[in-house]
């Protein structure tokens, strides 16, 4: 079949394609995916010639590769895809694209999906990917900058109000303690003590 889905004729040449294996590939190179899409294994001789039986070309199933061949690049620099090819991505694409798909290919994906979801789970381009990672050190970068301003407001009240740098730490951690309790909400003097600790650290950096 061609590009446009077109059925082409079996080559006999050529090796039939072996879909229930490559379906189960972890990944496709370009040239593989070509030569499935016409019903031929990937394992040839001549991965961008069809030959017919009596050794001639056979223009037809080459325009087909070089057609699947071309569609593929294109979306690969317009990152549609990445490489190495996933096979179910690989798939959904083409069918976008009107590519003609074998049914039987088509079949053992969805199979090879259902036997193992994660070896197929669609990726994130290096720019998404990438993207992801900046917004993630910006949030703990938002959360640490957040984080460092409660506890200098915390040590202030406790210097200002609970006299921290006259009382034990204990005896300060006590009074809030029992502040919060009568607010009609209980953090414990250990958690209060913790943050204290915390929070000269912080603020001594």
């Amino acid at each position: 079949m061609n590009a446009k889905g077109t059925k082409l004729a079996s080559n006999p040449k050529f090796l039939p394609a072996n879909y229930k294996a490559w379906a189960r590939r972890p990944y496709w190179k370009i040239h593989e995916v070509a030569r499935l899409v016409i019903g031929h294994d990937p394992v040839q001789p001549h991965p961008r010639k069809v030959m017919l039986d009596d050794g001639t070309d056979s223009p037809e199933q080459s325009v087909a590769l070089r057609a699947v061949e071309d569609i593929l690049n294109r979306c690969i620099k317009t990152e549609k895809i990445s490489e190495p090819l996933n096979p179910y991505e690989c798939v959904t694409l083409l069918q976008r694209q009107g590519v003609n798909i074998p049914d039987e290919l088509v079949s053992e994906v969805d199979a090879a999906v259902q036997e193992d979801p994660s070896l197929f789970a669609p990726r994130d381009s290096e720019q998404v990917t990438a993207l992801k990672d900046e917004v993630a050190r910006l949030k703990n970068l938002l959360d640490e900058r957040s984080i460092g301003t409660l506890l200098k407001l915390l040590l202030a009240v406790a210097i200002r109000k609970y006299k921290l740098r006259e009382k034990s730490i204990n005896a300060v951690a006590s009074a809030i303690e029992a502040d919060t309790i009568d607010c009609g909400f209980n953090v414990s003097e250990r958690a209060i003590r913790d943050w204290l600790k915390k929070a000269e650290r912080h603020c001594a950096k």
